[in-house]
């Protein structure tokens, strides 16, 4: 799923925890909005749903 946000440009920093299937996206919201991220995550893995989206601020 990764390699699918590699091309989508504002996306600075993503990982994928295999144990709880949650997803982390770094990105800029200037460049880049939440529909392209979920589409592109989605379309990579078959079968794969968006179910929460949760914006937390950077640390």
């Amino acid at each position: 799923m990764g390699k699918a946000l590699d091309g989508l440009k504002g996306v600075s920093k993503h990982t994928f925890d295999n144990k709880t299937w949650i997803f982390t996206v770094t990105y800029n919201k200037g460049k880049l909005k939440r529909d392209e991220i979920m589409h592109a995550v989605e379309a990579a893995e078959e079968g794969f749903k968006v179910k929460n989206w949760k914006q937390v601020q950077p640390e």
